[in-house]
């Protein structure tokens, strides 16, 4: 391959290489997952790279949460859809809440995303905030939200009168232990549930942690005093679906037994190429081999009339062009003609024709009787045209 065939080569493969990289990036700018590794608007990037630089200790879990390590105070799990969550790991972060710890759970819908946290926690699903600000301010920073008024005094609330949400439904829970702690008017964006020692906070969706929304509010100081009551964890397992299951041994047993059976049919039924075949040489035909052909065809051949008859027309047309003997005119004033200029007998010429009359007027001539008058005439032929003295 040519250098030049090679460079297009690479350009091409680097062009698509800079776009499945470019629209992996705008998939992950885009992503409506509120990851911490998610940058986009959507997404707790914001809120995590906040609590590091401030000194915090914060941590990741990209594994289920149980259990949960002890010296965490701060579990938050951020609307997960990807994965459910387990009746195993409610129990145990209700332990961990009992136990002094705080549980921090942000989605809507809970009762199509994570039934078995909606059945726990009773939650449906609530009214809106208020008549949504772009309705009102056009230019709004965030158009799109509502703002929802502080109840509760009390860590991670206290001295926090704001919080920014989305102006999208709340919810409701039915639990008799639930305590609204903020909201606007009916409509409650967020619950706390005591367990023993600890709270559980219920945030109607993931609008408080978004980063288009971290610095509105009271949203950041919310955050702020999450984390100075200990090790705050950020649950990641959960926005991670779940790998494909592998392959049972009987599967397996399955696509081995039909793979083999491939090959054996292949093996019968395949037809053997065996070793190649050496180059045949090319050879042209030699005349002597044309002739050869040409007489066996001879040999197989029947003699025609209309041969004959050609033979001796042709005959009288040499005479005429040698000797100016006219065509018209009879056998034996040609043969005399023939005698008088070539010394050849008239008796040997006229016996020569008549032996032609007479083949082309029998009823089958051999190849043998048709070479024999050939050949006389070719003798006279040959003295005609000088070839041959007389």
């Amino acid at each position: 391959m040519k250098l030049r065939s090679w460079a297009l080569y690479g350009l091409l493969l680097a062009a698509a290489v800079g776009m499945a990289a470019a629209a992996g990036s705008r998939a992950r700018r885009d992503s409506p997952v509120p990851s911490i590794d998610n940058p986009g608007p959507a997404g707790a990037r914001a809120v995590y790279l906040y609590l590091k630089e401030a000194g915090f200790d914060v941590e990741v879990a990209r594994e289920a949460l149980t259990p949960i390590p002890p010296r965490i105070r701060t579990v938050v799990i951020a609307a997960p859809t990807a994965r459910k969550i387990g009746r195993e790991e409610i129990a145990a972060l209700d332990a961990f809440a009992k136990a002094g710890g705080t549980v921090v759970f942000l989605g809507r819908r809970l009762e199509q995303n994570q039934p078995a946290l909606a059945d726990w926690l009773q939650a449906g699903a609530g009214p809106r905030p208020r008549t949504a600000i772009a309705e009102t301010d056009p230019k709004a920073i965030d158009p799109a939200g509502a703002d929802v008024d502080v109840w509760l005094s009390r860590a991670p609330l206290a001295g926090v009168r704001v919080l920014r949400v989305g102006n999208e439904p709340t919810l409701n829970l039915a639990r008799k232990d639930a305590l609204p702690a903020a909201g606007a008017g009916d409509a409650v964006a967020a619950w706390r549930v005591p367990r023993g020692s600890g709270d559980v906070f219920v945030l109607a969706g993931a609008d408080l942690i978004e980063n288009r929304r971290i610095e509105l509010g009271g949203n950041l100081t919310f955050w702020h005093q999450l984390a100075a009551q200990g090790p705050i964890l950020f649950d990641e397992f959960h926005h991670t679906a779940a790998g494909a299951p592998p392959l049972s041994t009987g599967v397996v047993a399955i696509v081995a037994q039909l793979a083999a059976c491939f090959v054996l049919f292949a093996l019968v039924r395949g037809a053997r190429l065996g070793p190649p075949r050496p180059e045949l040489p090319v050879r042209h035909r030699s005349t002597l081999e044309y002739l050869a052909s040409f007489a066996w065809l001879t040999r197989r051949a029947r003699v025609e009339r209309e041969l004959l008859r050609d033979l001796h027309t042709r005959f009288r047309v040499l005479l005429h062009d040698r000797l100016g003997v006219a065509v018209p005119l009879p056998d034996e004033e040609a043969a005399r003609e023939l005698e008088r200029q070539c010394r050849i007998p008239v008796p040997e010429t006229m016996d020569v024709l008549a032996e032609l009359q007479a083949l082309a007027a029998a009823p089958r001539v051999t190849p043998k009787q048709y070479a024999a008058v050939s050949r006389r005439l070719a003798r006279i032929e040959r003295v005609v045209t000088g070839r041959a003295a007389r």
